[in-house]
Order: C-alpha cells, then structure tokens, then sequence
C-alpha cells in the first residue's frame, strides 16, 4: 500500500518535509529510516539524460545522500546527531545577475529623460542598479531539476517511518522550458486540512506570503519593477481548508484539484500558469511556511 494516497484519510507519520530556513535557502528533511530503500538514479538514467539534453546541465548528477545531491551537488545533505531526519539543504538560484556593464538604456546613470513630459524618470530596465543584468537561467533549472528528482523518489513510499509527527503534505514537479513548465502539485493531508479549516475563512496566512515575497526578491536580485508585496497571497478562502495561493505572473497560482476539499479529510492541489523555475520556488517556499506554522501550532 502506498502511503501518498493515505495521507487524505488519516495520520501518516512523517517520512519527509519541507521548511523555509531562510530567504536564500530551503530545507527537505528525510527521515533516515527510507533513505536505504529510495530507488536513487545515476548518470545514465534515462530521467537524468532528458535533464541534461532538455534544460542544458553539464554538471555531473550526485544521486547519493552522502554529503550531497542532485546536479553538481548543489543540494548540501547533513546529519545532525540525535535527529531521525537528514536534513538536505537546498539553496535558491540568484536568477537575475547584475553586470559590471552601464545599463545601455540609461547610461548608467539610473534615471531616463522624457522629453514630452522635460522631465527624468527611474530606469525601468535596470530600476535603479545603473548596470545590465542577465538571467541565469542554468543555475534556476540546476535547482528545480534536482528537486523534481529528489521528490519523485520520495513519491513512492510504502513502508511508515516510526517519526513522532504525520506528513502534512506532498509535493510533485515538473521541469521544462515554456508554458506551464515548472508546474507542481501534491497532496495536503488530513491533518493539515483540519489545521487549515480550524483558522477560518477568508482568513491570511501570512507567513507563507512573507517567504514566498522574500524568496522572489531574492532570485530576483532584490530587484521588483512594478511588483508589489500584496501580489504574494495565501488565503484560507472557503470551509473544509480551501487554500488559494497567488503570486506574480498570469494567473500564477494554487488552488484546489477539481470541486474543492469536503470535510474530513485531506485534498489534492495542483498550479495553474507556473512557467518558470523561479515561480516554482517561490511558491515551494510559501508551503514551506505552510508546513513550518502547522508543526509549530499543532
């Protein structure tokens, strides 16, 4: 019996979870009683090679839990001592990457003249930074590809851990350039629906707005244009634990899977119009804010 399925009728103990360490770093803790029976790629598995053909990563792929994990290693993997849990330390790609170059929009000097209006406004193109900048796309799908493998393995478990608190959700990616291509869902569980459908409705929570706002500005390079904080958005909206989450993009968002939760049990949730690594994160650490609140509360 597969335990992922189990997780919308009962209590299911903890065999991993996602917490929101900081702005620039995201932890997957995974109980060390199934990193032994986790199906771990190597170099020529076939999932591996799309990565690399598709998304352009050269670096080689550590599918081990020894020290590290995922392309080049990005993933830093530490055991501490007394705790059942490994704790594998995922770092948030800076995407956006200021050069040494004078913006070539403003000359460096960070304002426009406007002729028609005789007056100078802030630079849009390098708001303010007065240099050009690129997108590092490489080192964003480095992150979210190593990612997507590391929650396929732990998709597929059917042997309960003897953790002390339940699994409170599930997640599941996707990794590939264009539309809808960093897309995600999973599972919320029974116990964390309850936790949700206790606070109300029409209800905030802010600590997942708060992450997902300062893991995007952090990708981003502390750089926001024309966005704003209230554009990062986490609402108990509806009974049974209704969760919406929205951030920037077109219709950037999760929600529940089909009608909606009913009562007493937990409910699949899926993304719509998540196309980039970078959104994907940012809407990674917002459930992990979700997860980190309800541990603490329960």
């Amino acid at each position: 019996m597969y335990l992922v399925p189990e997780l919308l009728k009962r209590d299911v103990p903890c065999w991993y979870r996602i917490s929101n360490t900081s702005e620039k770093l995201l932890t997957i803790l995974v109980h060390r009683e199934i990193v032994d029976t986790l199906m771990v790629p190597t170099e020529e598995s076939p999932m591996i090679h799309d990565f690399r053909e598709m998304l352009g990563l050269e670096d080689k792929f550590f599918g081990g839990f020894q020290e590290q994990f995922g392309f080049g290693g990005i993933i830093k993997v530490e055991e501490k001592e007394s705790d059942p849990f490994l704790h594998l330390e995922v770092p948030l790609p800076l995407f956006r990457v200021e050069t040494q170059k004078p913006c070539e929009f403003c000359g460096g000097s960070g304002m426009i003249y406007f002729p028609l209006f005789k007056e100078s406004y802030p630079c849009g193109h390098c708001e303010d930074a007065e240099k050009e900048h690129h997108f590092d796309w490489k080192a964003a799908y480095q992150v979210s590809a190593s990612l997507c493998v590391l929650f396929q393995l732990l998709s597929s478990l059917k042997e309960e851990t003897s953790a002390r608190i339940p699994q409170l959700l599930t997640v599941e990616t996707i990794v590939k350039p264009g539309l809808h291509g960093s897309s995600l869902g999973g599972r919320y569980s029974k116990t964390l629906v309850q936790w949700m459908t206790n606070l109300g409705v029409r209800v905030s929570i802010p600590e997942m707005e708060r992450a997902m706002f300062n893991a995007y500005k952090y990708m981003n390079g502390g750089k926001f244009g024309h966005i704003g904080e209230h554009e990062f958005r986490a609402n108990v909206y509806y009974k049974n634990g209704w969760l919406n989450v929205s951030i920037p993009g077109n219709a950037c968002d999760l929600n529940p899977e089909y009608g909606g939760p009913g009562p007493d049990r937990g409910y699949k949730y899926d993304s719509h119009n998540v196309d980039s690594p970078v959104q994907q994160l940012t809407l990674l650490a917002g459930l992990a804010a979700l997860s980190d609140r309800c541990l603490k509360e329960m």
